[in-house]
């Protein structure tokens, strides 16, 4: 699990860790009370409290424990990723991408 050993170098020694699949059912399993939290990458807290309000809160996603970059990832096609990379350009300078981030994570 990739975020394992984050878990184990920053939770209590006396808390129990337990591993998952997959990112998908362990938020339905914290809502439900079956598990008490789960240390993931600040935009996908933000979507899950999005998704679960009143329920799940996202707990210091401006200040995370360590830092990551994301990507896409695409066909190996360089018309396309030319394309991408114009489209997120464009939508950084004209404003919307703070539209699609608010769309989804707030």
């Amino acid at each position: 699990m990739p975020n394992s050993p984050l878990a184990s170098t920053t939770s209590s020694k006396s808390a129990e860790v337990k591993t998952y699949n997959d990112n998908v059912t362990i938020f339905d399993e914290i809502a439900k009370g079956d598990a008490g939290l789960m240390m993931t990458d600040s935009s996908e807290t933000r979507y899950q409290q999005k998704l679960h309000p009143g329920v799940l809160c996202a707990v210091h996603p401006e200040k995370p424990f360590d830092v990551a970059e994301k990507a896409y990832w695409l066909q190996r096609d360089a018309a396309l990723a030319a394309f991408v990379d114009r489209w997120l350009q464009t939508v950084r300078d004209n404003g919307s991408f703070r539209q699609i981030y608010a769309a989804w994570f707030e």
